[in-house]
């Protein structure tokens, strides 16, 4: 996949079928646009383009922090794992952000990228204000020798399958629902830290992720999971907090690999979540903890 950081890096051989948003879960509602334009992009023997942005806009206008369901790096590898040609992934400037609809469509849809089919959301907006959407796009874009493909949300029952209900449902720790909504299972990735090295003293081994500080987490306790290292998947349980029993101070997303031989360190790893089986919290030995995380393995079968 060819990444690009910055619009004016863009230089390509090659037409496009390009969707745009932000694309956080990248879940299952987005994967209706992404599968457009690969299908398109096949018949059309055009590259397929996702175009996104550093941060949300959303964000940056209303100036609240925002937590995503993926960071921008993992975002970035499951569009590769999903075979799109192009990312074209741009911070949110301010000149970005007033370039009329129009000129946005100009500038970066047909001189940057090079687009001949737009496929978006029917609730998408652009350009200065939000002033331009879908409607729009299909009232207009035939000027510019584009053709617009409107899709419309995918549905969960009566609601919208959108990057707003899955962060609900994360924030509850429902994770099989967080799951059937992003269509595979809710992740952290990342390069395997030093910890407090306590895992020696638990009897298992022990892989710590530090989190984006920008990501959505579940909320703190204790996870069945499976971590992949290099390439191999592992039963793994995973303690999203602050390790009271040890004192901590920030949130570590912290897996026991019963089983694993081999060191850890430095090596990267993804870690998928699937139920959540107790909430965290402190302990008043050492050996109470270490029973408690042997009870924990008994019961998820390892």
């Amino acid at each position: 996949m060819d990444y690009f950081k910055r619009a004016n890096d863009i230089q390509l051989d090659k037409n496009t079928i390009v969707t745009a948003g932000k694309f956080d879960g990248v879940h299952r509602g987005h994967r209706i646009l992404i599968d457009r334009i690969k299908e398109l992009a096949a018949s059309e023997n055009c590259s397929s383009a996702v175009l996104t942005f550093t941060t949300s806009p959303q964000a940056m206008l209303s100036h609240k922090k925002s937590l995503s369901i993926l960071d921008n790096a993992e975002r970035r590898r499951l569009l590769e794992r999903d075979k799109i040609d192009l990312l074209a992934e741009l911070p949110f400037t301010e000149r970005l952000r007033n370039l009329e609809p129009d000129e946005f469509i100009e500038e970066i849809l047909v001189k940057k990228l090079r687009c001949r089919v737009f496929v978006v959301g029917d609730d998408f907006c652009f350009g200065k204000n939000r002033a331009g959407n879908a409607e729009y796009l299909e009232r207009e874009s035939h000027r510019f020798g584009i053709r617009t493909e409107v899709m419309s949300k995918l549905m969960d029952g009566e609601r919208e399958i959108s990057s707003t209900y899955v962060r609900e449902e994360l924030v509850k720790g429902n994770i099989p629902k967080v799951n059937e909504l992003l269509g595979y299972p809710f992740l952290a990735e990342g390069v395997i830290v030093h910890g407090q090295h306590n895992g020696h003293l638990l009897g298992f081994p022990t892989a710590n992720i530090l989190p984006d500080g920008n990501k959505l987490l579940p909320p703190a306790g204790v996870y069945d999971t499976r971590i992949e290292i290099e390439e191999t998947r592992y039963k793994s349980i995973t303690n999203i907090g602050v390790r009271p029993t040890f004192n901590g101070d920030h949130v570590t997303i912290e897996t026991n690999i019963p089983g694993f031989s081999g060191d850890l360190y430095g090596k990267f790893a993804k870690v998928e979540f699937y139920e959540f089986t107790r909430p965290e919290r402190r302990f008043g030995s050492l050996e109470e903890l270490k029973a408690q995380i042997q009870s924990d393995v008994r019961s998820l079968g390892f």
